[in-house]
C-alpha cells in the first residue's frame, strides 16, 4: 500500500519530526495533513484485472491532453492521481535514456520491445520550476530531491505487465509513444486510472 514512501522518506521524516517537535495544536494538525497527503500521493493500492493477453492497460492514472495520428499521446498526472507507472503489457526494457527538452526540468524516456518485437516507448516528465501546479510543480521539491523521476527498472529486464517501472515525486506528465499497429481507444480529455485497458493489438 505504501511501498512507494521510501522514495521520499525525506520529507516523510521531517513531517514525522514535526510532529513531535511543534507544541502547537494548529501546526501539529497541519502537519498531520500534510502526512495524510503524502500518504495519499503515494499510495501503491493497485489491482489488475486478467485482461486478455493483447490488452494494453493505462501505464500511468492520469487525463490524456493530447493524442497525435502517430500513436503519441500527452498526458497529465493531477495531485489526485497516483504517481507510479506500470507495464502497459508483457515486455523487455531495451534503452533507458535522458531526453530533456527545452521547458523540461527532467525527462527520462524508457524504451520497451513486446513479444513481436515492436518498440514503444513511455517517458516521464517534471516540467521546469513554476512551469506546473503549485508547489509541488515548482521548486520545493527540488529542495529535497536532485531527480524527482525515478526509474526503477533496468536495461534487459522483463516486465511483465501491470508491474511498476517508475514514478515521479510530485507533478509530472507522460508521454507514449506506441506503433502505428496498436489499437488505442482512448480520446482526448479522458481521465484514465492506472490499469484500465486503453487499446489492444
Amino acid at each position: 500500500m505504501f511501498s512507494n514512501l521510501k522514495y521520499v522518506y525525506k520529507i516523510l521524516f521531517c513531517l514525522l519530526f514535526f510532529i513531535f517537535i511543534f507544541k502547537n495544536k494548529k501546526l501539529r494538525v497541519f502537519t498531520f495533513i500534510l502526512l495524510g497527503l503524502l500518504l495519499f500521493f503515494f499510495r501503491t493500492n493497485l489491482s489488475i484485472r486478467n485482461y486478455e493477453d493483447n490488452i494494453i492497460i493505462s501505464p500511468s492514472s492520469s487525463k490524456v491532453i493530447d493524442i497525435k495520428k502517430e500513436n503519441s499521446i500527452f498526458t497529465y498526472l493531477s495531485p489526485l492521481d497516483k504517481h507510479f507507472m506500470i507495464a502497459p503489457i508483457d515486455c523487455k526494457v531495451i534503452g533507458i535514456e535522458d531526453n530533456k527538452m527545452e521547458k523540461d526540468s527532467e525527462r527520462k524516456r524508457i524504451i520497451f520491445s513486446d513479444k513481436n518485437q515492436k518498440i514503444f516507448i513511455l517517458e516521464l516528465i517534471v516540467a521546469k520550476p513554476f512551469s506546473g501546479v503549485g508547489v509541488f510543480g515548482g521548486w520545493l521539491p527540488k529542495l529535497f530531491y536532485d531527480e524527482r523521476v525515478v526509474v526503477t527498472c533496468k536495461k534487459g529486464e522483463h516486465l511483465k505487465r501491470g508491474q511498476q517501472f517508475g514514478l515521479i515525486r510530485f507533478g509530472s506528465n507522460m508521454q507514449y509513444y506506441f506503433p502505428k499497429s496498436y489499437n488505442i481507444i482512448i480520446k482526448e480529455k479522458q481521465h484514465i486510472n492506472i490499469g484500465d485497458p486503453i487499446g489492444f493489438f
